[in-house]
């Protein structure tokens, strides 16, 4: 059975590669939290600023 993590991590390298191919760049909404994971968009203040993000450095 696949678990949910592996799926999920199989998911977002998927996505990563369709954007790196595409040249987009990966924004997060204010700092990361202390587990390094992005916050979740309904959970960030509109005040906060968007930041660059590795995600390669966040799937590794």
């Amino acid at each position: 059975m696949l678990k949910l993590h592996d799926f999920c991590n199989r998911a977002l390298q998927g996505i990563a590669s369709v954007t790196d191919a595409s040249g987009c760049d990966w924004v997060s909404i204010g700092d990361l939290l202390k587990s390094g994971h992005p916050r979740h968009p309904s959970r960030a203040r509109y005040a906060w600023p968007l930041q660059s993000f590795d995600v390669a450095s966040y799937l590794r």
